[in-house]
This record gives C-alpha cells, sequence and structure tokens, in this order.
C-alpha cells in the first residue's frame, strides 16, 4: 500500500473546482459534465458579481489556495480575465481547463498576465480526424495553435489524453507531438462513463489490453524524456500491477481528504468532486464546513464496492471511481463500468 500512497498526483491540499458555465461549443462523446444526463440539475450560472462571490469564499474557508476554472467552456464567459485577476489578487493560484478553440495569442497573454498557472487543453490523437470525431467539433488546429501561443508566451501547458477504443492507438504518437511543442506534461486519463458517456460506453470504453499497452509506452518515454506522463482516473491495482511504471504518477478518489477536488457548480451549489451530481449544499448560502462536514460526505466516502473487501488497496483504490458508478448504476457502491467488465470473479 506505501507504494501507491507516496504516488498519488493531486497536491497536498487539494484544488477547488469552480465550474463557471454549463454552456460549451464542443459535444465530446465522452463528456462527464453532469448535467449532461441529470436533467433535474440546476440550469444558470451566476453573474462577475456572483462569480467573484465564490471566489471570495473559496479563498476565504477553503483550505487550499490551488482553484481551477471549469466548465462547460470557461472561455464562453466573457469576464474569464477579470476572475483570473480578482482569483489572483485574493491570492489564490488559478488553473484553467479549457478545450482551447477560444484561445489566441492576445488571450493567452492576457489570461498569463492576470495570473493563470497553468491551461489543461485536450488533445485525443496525433490523428486531426480522429480528436475532431471524438469532440464533435472542427478543433484539432485551434487545439494545436493554442498550446503553440501558450508556450510562446511562456505558459504552462498540460493536454489530457482520453484514452477512448477510437483514439488510444494513437496515443505513442500524440506523445511525441507534445514532445514536439515543448508542453510539460499529459494526463492519460481512461475513458470515465458520466454524462454524454452514457450513451457512448461500447463505443468508447478501452479495453484492459489496450491500457496496459498504452501504460508499458507512458512509461518508456516519461523515463526516456522526462516528461511528465500521469493518470487522473484510477486504474484498479486488481486488474493492473502498477509497480512496472514507477516513471508515471497515478491517483485514485480523494473525494473527502485534503486532496479532495471540491467542486463549485455556475450556481454555487457544492459538490465533493466534479464527477457526482450529488449536490451537497449551496456554497453563496453555507459555509465550507458545513458542507463538508463528516455527516454530508461520510456516505460518499464510506463507499466502496462489496467485491473490494479482500482487497489490501480498498481503502486506496476504492474501487475506481464511485462517482461513476453512481451515474452509471445509482449505486455509490457498485463497481464502476471499467472494473466490473475486466475483473475476475
Amino acid at each position: 500500500m506505501p507504494f501507491i500512497q507516496e504516488r498519488m498526483i493531486a497536491p497536498s491540499l487539494g484544488t477547488t473546482i469552480f465550474e463557471v458555465t454549463q454552456r460549451c461549443n464542443n459535444n465530446c462523446y465522452y463528456c462527464y459534465n453532469v448535467w449532461k444526463q441529470e436533467k433535474e440539475y440546476p440550469q444558470g450560472e451566476v453573474d462577475t458579481a456572483g462569480a467573484k462571490n465564490i471566489l471570495l469564499k473559496i479563498r476565504r474557508e477553503c483550505p487550499s489556495r490551488y482553484m481551477a476554472f471549469s466548465g462547460g467552456e470557461p472561455l464562453l464567459r466573457k469576464d474569464m480575465v477579470e476572475l483570473t485577476s480578482y482569483a489572483s489578487w485574493l491570492g489564490l493560484m488559478p488553473n484553467l481547463i479549457t478545450n482551447g478553440t477560444l484561445l489566441n495569442a492576445g488571450k493567452v497573454k492576457n489570461l498569463i498576465r492576470a495570473g493563470i498557472q497553468m491551461f489543461e487543453l485536450p488533445l485525443l490523437a496525433s490523428d486531426k480526424s480522429v480528436h475532431n470525431r471524438l469532440c464533435r467539433n472542427e478543433s484539432f488546429e485551434k487545439v494545436i495553435n493554442s498550446l503553440i501561443h501558450i508556450k510562446e508566451n511562456q505558459g504552462k501547458a498540460y493536454v489530457v489524453f482520453v484514452a477512448t477504443r477510437w483514439n488510444i492507438k494513437y496515443f505513442e504518437e500524440t506523445l511525441k507531438l507534445c514532445l514536439a511543442i515543448g508542453l510539460d506534461g499529459l494526463m492519460f486519463n481512461r475513458f470515465n462513463p458520466g454524462g454524454e458517456g452514457l450513451n457512448h460506453i461500447n463505443e468508447l470504453l478501452p479495453s484492459l489490453d489496450e491500457i496496459k499497452k498504452a501504460l508499458i509506452t507512458a512509461e518508456e518515454f516519461a523515463k526516456n524524456y522526462g516528461f511528465s506522463v500521469t493518470c487522473g482516473i484510477a486504474l484498479q491495482p486488481c486488474l493492473i500491477d502498477l509497480t512496472p511504471y514507477p516513471h508515471v504518477g497515478f491517483g485514485f478518489c480523494s473525494a473527502g481528504t485534503h486532496r479532495s477536488y471540491y467542486t463549485v457548480d455556475p450556481l454555487g451549489y457544492l459538490r465533493i468532486c466534479n464527477h457526482t451530481p450529488s449536490i451537497l449544499g449551496n456554497f453563496l448560502t453555507e459555509s465550507y464546513d458545513q458542507l463538508t462536514s463528516r455527516k454530508k460526505v461520510g456516505p460518499f466516502v464510506k463507499a466502496r464496492p462489496k467485491f473490494c473487501d479482500p482487497c489490501s488497496y480498498r481503502f486506496t483504490c476504492q474501487g475506481g471511481c464511485k462517482a461513476s458508478a453512481q451515474v452509471c448504476y445509482g449505486d455509490l457502491c457498485h463497481q464502476d463500468t471499467f472494473l466490473l467488465r475486466n475483473a475476475k470473479s
């Protein structure tokens, strides 16, 4: 167990995610945004003053200064430079999770000046048609240009490679493209069903063998080039021995811990992570301590599949993504789809 615990990739004090809008100009097959399936999920977004109120509460009440602007596509809001500047003035350290289609050289420069610490963009394949197919948008060239603009302005740029059956064979070439652009790292995320992705599980879920082959590629690349490769979506140790990949980072569910990714949605509702639709309460009217109390988060934190009870890693791995299990099967204690389809009974 110590081997896995030492290789968590979340910051030591976690990150608060602020989903500033539900709007998006992509329609990705794999999108996990909870409002894509939860028809009763609250719709809308706060104005600039409301967003600043949320940022102020994050600074005053949340234990970490790390935060990330997310969406939807956050740059569909016209006030993102203003919100970034305000977050930085408060002493927060903001990152931007964007699909990259609305960036240009000027906007990149303004966002870096306003305080963006890191940009995170999806690069789904070295092949233009495959990337565009997954996004359902002609976005490949825009993403590449955005990444180049970020590096030309001395910004930090990481890409997310969402591993699906459609694009996983392009993983090595995508790594090479990232290195050629001079990027700072890549996050390898297996497709994790949720949101729009629930409609495409059979089409997109990669096989266990495909994931293992990709990890071999990731290890060789990270070792040979010193390029950062991390896995943000849990890969269960009962399915994949993680020890042969010492140069790759692995993450597991951190919900309810000091490494949590508590998520504030566009109306100020707080969730324990960005993959679950379950709302803890309204962050604008209740305190962070109230909303993250043991009574509130305990059921989520304690949940894990009975299948995992005999496993020595059950408290670390927790069966994978319990939020994905929740949205797929209506039960936090269900096996997530990747585990369910690959576990030996």
